[in-house]
């Protein structure tokens, strides 16, 4: 951390058949498509050995025998098919005609429905486990909301998707939206909200942006110090031990969409003091000279705050390497002793 070069700088919120035949009649096919070529003329005599052979019936002998004929009562005659709307004509004029429309596809390769189904149930912590199910979407994009929270997953090649999310409201709703506009709805009340303070950083594509919380006064690198880097668990956090950062979103995919998520247990915590909130924005190939955005969300014991929206203009491309950091950007967090 020491070999980092930091930057302080403010924000703007804003199957082939008779191959054979073919082979051995080579000769004979070519002669079709040769000209006047000359051809060279082979007689076989066939010898056949003496043997009892079947007797051949002449054509003479076929002369009083007939083939008999059902009666005329026992045969139904078949229909003549209507002529619907003048086909036969229309066809004759070379008319184009209508296809008829091919039926929605309703079922996978795998003969699995292909309904998108979203499931939830609490995880602790104030966190949400999402099951997201969609048979007909394999290794796709698929956006998850909670409000303002937002978030790109890719699918499994089975269509699923598991995530862990933090709540941001008691009463959640997560909606799943597909590209091809296709949506699955799950809702959920997340009592233990009033227990957390939570603030959210998000934003899309490759901005190089971090959030950082500092607790208890540590310092970069110490134990307090969380960040994706080192983003403990929460699990950790439903002990009242301290806060863990959640980071939501597929780098796989191109221009996702990012969230990372600081949550601490301000409402059992029994160590009073302030976690400092600071956000970095690393200075890379894809956002040197440029202005990128994100957003900011707070929540403080379940009460949420409007979102705040950042503009970051980062240095020339010279400082490849470099950090900007944002101390001011979000307010610290005052911890009550519980």
């Amino acid at each position: 951390m020491d070999k980092k070069r930091y930057l302080i700088a403010g924000a703007t919120f804003l199957a082939s058949l008779g191959a054979g035949y073919a082979v051995q009649n080579s000769g004979a096919i070519a002669s079709q498509f040769v000209g006047d070529a000359p051809t060279a003329r082979v007689t076989a005599t066939i010898e056949l050995a003496s043997a009892n052979l079947p007797k051949v019936i002449s054509s003479d002998s076929t002369k009083g025998f007939r083939i008999p004929s059902p009666p005329a009562e026992s045969l139904t005659p078949v229909p003549r098919l209507p002529d619907a709307e003048g086909l036969s004509e229309r066809v004759r004029r070379g008319e184009t005609l209508p296809v008829a429309a091919v039926p929605a596809t309703t079922h996978s390769a795998f003969g699995l429905p292909c309904d998108v189904e979203l499931t939830s149930h609490n995880a602790g912590a104030a966190m949400v486990q999402l099951s997201l199910s969609a048979a007909c979407h394999l290794n796709e994009p698929v956006e998850i909301r909670q409000g303002d929270l937002v978030f790109t997953m890719n699918t499994s090649n089975t269509g699923a998707v598991e995530v862990s999310v933090p709540a941001m409201s008691r009463d959640a709703v997560y909606t799943a939206i597909f590209q091809d506009g296709k949506t699955a709805t799950t809702e959920i009340t997340v009592d233990d909200l009033v227990e957390y303070d939570r603030v959210a950083l998000l934003w899309e594509g490759e901005s190089g942006l971090h959030l950082h919380a500092l607790e208890y006064g540590a310092q970069h690198g110490e134990n307090g110090h969380v960040w994706s880097g080192a983003p403990r668990s929460a699990d950790y956090a439903a002990r009242a031990r301290g806060g863990f950062l959640a980071r939501l979103g597929d780098p796989h995919i191109e221009n996702a969409k990012f969230a990372e998520v600081y949550s601490f247990p301000s409402g059992s915590t029994a160590r009073e003091g302030a976690v400092r909130l600071s956000v970095e924005a690393e200075v890379t190939a894809y956002t040197c000279d440029q202005d990128i955005t994100a957003k900011s969300l707070q929540i403080r014991r379940g009460e949420s705050y409007p979102a705040l929206d950042i503009t970051l203009s980062i240095p020339e491309c010279s400082g490849l390497g470099d950090f900007l950091v944002l101390k001011n950007l979000l307010p610290d967090l005052s911890i009550a002793q519980n």
